[in-house]
C-alpha cells in the first residue's frame, strides 16, 4: 500500500501509521505487552525498508 501511495505522493509526505489493533478504549482489542512490542517492531521494520 505504501508503494502505491508513493506513486501519487512523494515519500516524504507519507506517514505509515498502524493504529489498527491497538485499542483506544478499554473495551477494544486486548494485546499482551509482548504482542504490542512486536507490532511496534514490525512497524519500525516496514518504515526502515520503505524509507531506507
Amino acid at each position: 500500500m505504501l508503494e502505491k501511495a508513493s506513486q501519487i505522493l512523494p515519500k516524504k509526505r507519507l506517514f505509515p501509521f498502524h493504529q489498527c489493533g491497538f485499542a483506544s478504549c478499554d473495551s477494544g482489542n486486548e494485546l499482551a505487552t509482548p504482542q504490542q512490542w512486536a507490532k511496534i517492531k514490525q512497524g519500525q521494520e516496514i518504515a526502515k525498508k520503505f524509507f531506507g
